[in-house]
């Protein structure tokens, strides 16, 4: 075993914050989820189609390579040869409650946008003016068939021998080795993977924003909202702290006595344990997106904020925005593609 199956056990704080984090993920999603089922035909209204079929890779790949990763694997094995039962061994597990909530939500939040898409599309059709039918939306985003085929191949291609590894932790495999290997190489893959699509997930929405705007069109009509955006980019960042405050109370490690802010730190906490850099790019994604809507202005949500309060907000946004980017660039990006290149290397 790599660690002492009992350092896995939470505190009762721990444990707390991982359910906090886990309800504030699932608030999150509940204003965008809620205007989606709604009837209205208007839910999906100005959401890129290529923007949710990103979002929803990346989160699909942030969960995947928390269980390729040395964490989770020691969690599994310590379950799995009794080390851990009971009440720790669901203390244990408590750690992948917020993820699996995240992916939950996501998967409700995919459905719902393409069932309320599938009703717009069938009233534009039979009722909408043409200014709408011409608003760029339809012609530029994917079918629904399409992101719902992608989404699943995805999570089979990671889904499939994470179900494998994870049958496979027994005591006589863990000791030879390979299958720790075999994770270490699949989180990594699901980690690049994961940030790529995180990263991009704003420009296609963004796109989408500034056409409607020039067509004098909404750009915050139907789900796409500041409150959404908002709760969305603050539980992708409590997730990412939720990651790291764990990752720094292993005592396994000698993270504790990292230089705070060094290049170690920095490394350790965002790509050991909970893989932190992949939730702080989506996070970084929705600031982006949000920061533009305030930008545009609008109705709707925007149009009962008074002037001063939206350009304070706007100015906020631009500041934790340009934080964030600072991070992604120093830190998340160059890693990500020297784990890229590496992998490659070690294949070939």
């Amino acid at each position: 075993m790599f660690v002492e199956c009992s350092e896995h056990v939470l505190t009762p704080f721990h444990a707390a914050i991982n359910i906090l984090v886990a309800l504030f993920v699932a608030a999150s999603y509940t204003p965008p989820i809620r205007q989606l089922a709604q009837r209205d035909d208007h839910g999906a209204t100005g959401i890129s189609g290529w923007y949710i079929l990103l979002l929803i890779l990346g989160v699909n790949s942030h969960l995947m390579a928390w269980i390729f990763s040395a964490q989770s694997f020691n969690i599994f094995a310590c379950i799995s040869l009794g080390e851990l039962q009971g009440r720790k061994a669901f203390s244990a597990l408590a750690v992948i409650l917020p993820l699996a909530i995240q992916f939950l939500a996501a998967a409700t939040f995919l459905v719902s946008f393409m069932l309320s898409r599938r009703r717009q599309q069938i009233a534009r059709t039979e009722h909408l003016p043409s200014t709408e039918k011409k608003s760029g939306t339809a012609r530029t985003s994917p079918s629904n068939g399409l992101i719902l085929a992608t989404s699943i191949i995805h999570m089979a291609i990671f889904l499939a021998p994470a179900v494998l590894l994870i049958l496979l932790v027994r005591e006589e495999l863990s000791d030879e080795g390979w299958t720790a290997v075999l994770a270490m190489w699949y989180s990594v893959l699901a980690t690049a993977l994961g940030v790529f699509p995180s990263l991009a997930a704003f420009i296609p929405q963004i796109r989408l924003m500034i056409h409607r705007h020039r067509e004098g069109l909404r750009v915050d009509q139907g789900a796409l909202s500041i409150t959404s955006l908002a709760l969305q980019g603050a539980s992708f960042t409590a997730l990412a702290v939720s990651q790291i405050y764990a990752s720094l109370n292993l005592q396994s490690t000698d993270a504790h006595l990292l230089p705070v802010f060094s290049e170690e730190w920095w490394s350790y906490i965002l790509w050991s344990y909970g893989l932190a850099a992949g939730w702080i790019s989506l996070a970084f994604s929705q600031l982006i997106v949000l920061t533009v809507l305030l930008r545009l202005g609008g109705g709707g949500t925007l149009h009962m904020m008074r002037l001063g309060s939206r350009k304070r907000l706007f100015q906020v946004c631009c500041g934790v925005t340009a934080v964030y980017g600072l991070v992604v660039a120093r830190y998340i990006v160059p890693t990500a593609c020297q784990g890229i290149y590496g992998l490659l290397v070690e294949l070939l």
